[in-house]
């Protein structure tokens, strides 16, 4: 299953073709798939206006001056986003639950959602990748492990090795993009060893899916973002991301031979199904939409995705 990714990325971004593209949808059994990581932040509440009716429940309302903030408008003023949940921790400090800013990445199964401090959108969104590029590390370890038990070939092995050293840098690059010196703490549940369906379900999601479209975004920003520090960090990390992607492929297309007629239509499933739910995050919430970043507009990101879904037959 060899994918020339760097191609259709190429196309995708200088041509129409995306734009052109109608959208996806799974119809197939879609029920199964697992819930959208969240990110908590602990945000301060200063220099917050916002309106609300006076003497509501004290703990989920701020007396912001003359006006009363709900613990929900302040996180959605200050995240851009309608918190999953929010609590005050003080008078000046709110915890708020928001569905992950950074849209791609391969996450480890049982990741555990971030506390990260909230300073700006900008920072929160480069936070998030970090510990996105971060859990890479463990997630690209875990399918070394797990490939080298099923007897998997050495170069694919080592493909998986040099992948998560990748992660590494990467999570190092975009926290100095960050203006931080400390990455999120990684927290990840215990899970046992995995059979080849297993490995090839979370493929399917999290690499062919998931890392193939985070690959084309940074593609994006590494030619787009306005800042050169970003454009330049973007550009490297794009190159290694095409070829996680591939890896992606690649294993998907080695996993195949071992799973029987109906497993190899349940990951086909799942591949749409992840893909129909990528768009439905970024239909409702979209990205930050940040020239510096690279990043493009909401309904630019879906195009991409929509245009991604076609040239690789992920559609349902």
């Amino acid at each position: 299953m060899k994918r020339d990714l760097a191609a259709l990325f190429s196309l995708l971004l200088a041509s129409s073709f995306a734009a052109a593209c109608t959208g996806t949808t799974a119809d197939g059994n879609c029920a199964s798939l697992p819930p959208e990581l969240t990110e908590h932040f602990d945000l301060t509440t200063s220099d917050v206006t916002c309106g609300g009716d006076a003497g509501v429940d004290a703990s989920t309302s701020h007396d912001a001056g003359a006006l009363a903030c709900t613990c929900e408008e302040l996180c959605k003023q200050l995240t851009g986003q309608v918190p999953l949940s929010c609590r005050f921790l003080s008078s000046t400090n709110v915890d708020c639950t928001v569905t992950q800013t950074c849209p791609g990445g391969r996450k480890p199964a049982q990741l555990v959602a971030p506390r990260l401090p909230f300073t700006d959108r900008r920072t929160a969104f480069l936070l998030g990748c970090a510990h996105m590029e971060a859990a890479s590390v463990i997630a690209f370890a875990s399918l070394a492990s797990d490939l080298s038990s099923l007897g998997a070939p050495q170069a694919l092995v080592d493909r998986v090795h040099a992948a998560a050293d990748d992660e590494v840098r990467h999570a190092r690059a975009v926290l100095k993009l960050a203006g931080r010196a400390t990455l999120p703490a990684v927290e990840v549940g215990s899970s046992g060893p995995r059979d080849a369906f297993a490995i090839a379900l979370e493929n399917a999601r999290e690499g062919c899916v998931r890392e193939t479209y985070a690959a084309l975004l940074a593609q994006r920003q590494g030619s787009a973002a306005r800042d050169p520090m970003v454009r330049s960090a973007m550009a490297e990390i794009a190159a290694d991301e095409t070829r996680h992607a591939e890896l992606s492929w690649t294993l998907a297309a080695w996993l195949d031979e071992l799973l029987d007629a109906d497993q190899r239509r349940a990951i086909a499933d799942a591949r749409a199904c992840e893909a129909s739910a990528l768009r439905a995050e970024l239909v409702s919430r979209g990205l930050l939409e940040d020239a510096d970043l690279g990043l493009p507009s909401a309904r630019e990101a879906v195009a991409l995705l929509d245009g991604l879904v076609a040239g690789l037959g992920m559609a349902a």
